[in-house]
């Protein structure tokens, strides 16, 4: 389907919800509950972060899969730059974070975390 407006044009896509990928219908389902979530254990693992001496204004990007008990069961790093240092400190954050509260529905409990830490600009 599309519409004009203007100068604006509008395009949307109709798929079936199978074609969707599952991760994103489960963060569409969870909604303001998974915000809220997110943003709460964002600030306990960057304030856990202890950056490497020598990288400011750099950013690291980590996806966290949550076990039941709050604990990191998975870390990817989705963007990071290839420096040992800042990959090893961010690691070091969230093992030193322990377990962060968990989400009441077992659904919104398998998407993952994206996490970012960002140093200061000195």
């Amino acid at each position: 389907m599309r519409c004009v407006f203007g100068t604006f044009v509008l395009m949307v896509v109709l798929m079936p919800s199978s074609a969707v990928p599952e991760t994103l219908n489960k963060a569409f389902f969870c909604g303001d509950m998974y915000q809220d979530h997110y943003s709460s254990v964002q600030a306990l693992f960057v304030s856990n972060w202890v950056t490497p001496e020598g990288l400011q204004g750099i950013e690291c990007v980590v996806e966290i899969d949550l076990d039941d008990s709050g604990l990191a069961a998975r870390i990817n790093f989705t963007y990071c730059p290839s420096d040992d240092a800042l990959r090893d400190s961010v690691k070091q954050a969230i093992s030193d974070t322990g377990p962060v509260p968990i989400v009441d529905i077992e659904e919104c409990r398998a998407v993952p975390l994206e996490i970012t830490f960002r140093s200061a600009v000195e």
